[in-house]
């Protein structure tokens, strides 16, 4: 998970641990960036389904020849599904995409 899922999750809802955020450094050649980044949850796969509760209703592996991908379904209609290429990020986007 990279931190603009971590933020859309957090904007979405998703509930947040205490915290007051952190430096990154990114080294670009010779030039070092360094920025405070507010402090966000990096949830696990684990937690996002426990959030959506009853909302979830499955999370497969599939393939169509050209590009894999993770598919998050939603039993609350046909219309409320997600697809990423991590699981992690599908049942993610779902979680958004309900919060919408």
């Amino acid at each position: 998970m990279n931190y603009k899922l971590a933020k859309q999750l957090k904007e979405a809802g998703f509930p947040q641990e205490e915290g007051i955020g952190g430096w990154i450094e990114k080294d670009e050649s010779i030039n070092v960036f360094r920025s405070f980044e507010p402090s966000v949850k990096y949830p696990t796969l684990e937690e996002v389904i426990e959030e959506l509760g009853e909302h979830f209703k499955s999370l497969e592996f599939r393939t169509n020849g050209e590009e894999d991908c993770y598919l998050a379904t939603s039993t609350i209609d046909t219309g409320h599904y997600s697809t990423a290429k991590t699981p992690l990020e599908a049942v993610s986007n779902l979680y958004i995409k309900l919060k919408e």
